[in-house]
């Protein structure tokens, strides 16, 4: 198969295989290999949502799929494909981790905000991932879109003392005014009463205008006598 030179043809051929069931773990690693000579984003991205659905990735299939995946340059594709990964989180709850990780190297900040919003939609069940999400989030560069990704997890999840500080680090440089305090004043609903989550807080609103900033510590009246 690998020596088809049609992007579309090689995808087909290749899914073939895929089609004729459960496939032993060299086979499965052997196909995906295949999978980096398909030069057509959308093509590989084809192929490699078809193999998530029917083949688990783990071991020598997972490493091989990440390469597959890293060479895909679309971000929409690269989006899907990662979505394909989250899809197995029932299974292998790890792969939301990784699906999130992988995400840091989407270029655009509305597929990036996008795919954590998805994986927020799937279950952040561990403090690492739920750590790794505010990581991945910090690397959007939209005020608008950034807000967006921490709203969706802070709306959708607990919030602990360490994971409230994780998003005010990612909220700390976003640019507007008006969007850091949309983060703030949901955050304060929200976090616990900590004495270093709330100073962290206050560090974050003291960047803002004078109008924002007063909403933003007027937040926290709802700690008062705590």
């Amino acid at each position: 198969a690998r020596e088809i030179s049609s992007d579309y043809e090689l995808r087909r051929a290749l899914s073939a295989i895929l089609e004729h069931g459960a496939l032993d773990e060299l086979t499965s690693a052997a196909l995906l290999e295949a999978s980096t000579d398909i030069e057509s984003d959308y093509e590989r991205a084809e192929l490699l949502i078809a193999a998530a659905a029917v083949m688990p990735l783990d071991g020598a299939r997972l490493d091989v799929w990440q390469q597959a995946t890293r060479g895909v340059a679309s971000d929409y594709d690269r989006r899907r494909v990662l979505e394909s990964l989250l899809a197995q989180h029932a299974l292998r709850p790890e792969h939301a981790r990784l699906a999130i990780a992988l995400a840091a190297d989407i270029g655009s900040d509305y597929e990036k905000r996008m795919l954590l919003a998805t994986a927020a939609e799937t279950g952040l069940g561990t403090a690492i991932t739920r750590s790794e999400y505010t990581r991945v989030a910090a690397t959007i560069g939209s005020d608008y879109e950034r807000r967006e990704a921490l709203l969706t997890l802070i709306r959708g999840v607990e919030i602990d003392a360490p994971l409230a500080l994780d998003v005010l680090n990612a909220a700390r440089d976003i640019g507007s005014d008006y969007e850091a305090k949309e983060v703030l004043t949901a955050l304060a609903r929200v976090m616990p009463a900590d004495a270093d989550v709330q100073a962290a807080y206050r560090s974050v609103a003291r960047g803002l205008a004078t109008y924002e900033r007063g909403e933003a510590e007027q937040a926290l009246d709802r700690f008062a006598g705590s």
